[in-house]
């Protein structure tokens, strides 16, 4: 940072101090951090960057398939599909570069299909991710559970 009124280079704490001397009272310029786009994988649920969120789809749909495969057949579930929405998306993003969609609601879109995906546990009904469910009820307590937190 450099003072308006001489050709001097600061750091912000001693440009403070060098400004108090001369009875500045403008603030420095507010640094404004802003954080990349990301768009949501409609699989997991997780933010990844624009350019990286393609990869990333083929490679957690394979992960998808594979564990699904590892289900007993009643259990498994249907192939997750990508909202209309995020496709017209990821073809603008590939496209121009300066796609003008609603990425809110494209993330919106993914959140409720990587929602869908969840398992809900047999004895509490909490959702869980498919490899987090049988953990889960390895140690749920069911009903028990949800009887001592209705009496709270």
């Amino acid at each position: 940072m450099s003072c308006s009124s001489e050709n001097h280079s600061f750091s912000f704490y001693s440009l403070e101090m060098h400004r108090d001397g001369h009875g500045s009272t403008q603030d420095p310029p507010a640094v404004v951090s802003r954080r990349p786009p990301t768009v949501m994988c409609y699989i997991c649920g997780r933010e990844y960057g624009t350019a990286s969120i393609t990869i990333h789809e083929k490679q957690c749909l394979a992960k998808w398939k594979f564990e699904n495969d590892q289900l007993p057949p009643n259990a498994r579930r249907p192939e997750p599909t990508k909202p209309q929405i995020l496709t017209e998306a990821a073809r603008e993003i590939q496209g121009s570069k300066g796609g003008n969609y609603n990425l809110d609601a494209a993330n919106e879109a993914a959140f409720q299909a990587a929602q869908s995906q969840y398992i809900p546990c047999q004895k509490c009904g909490r959702t869980f991710q498919p490899e987090s469910i049988s953990l889960h009820q390895k140690h749920c307590q069911g009903y028990k559970a949800l009887k001592r937190s209705a009496k709270t």
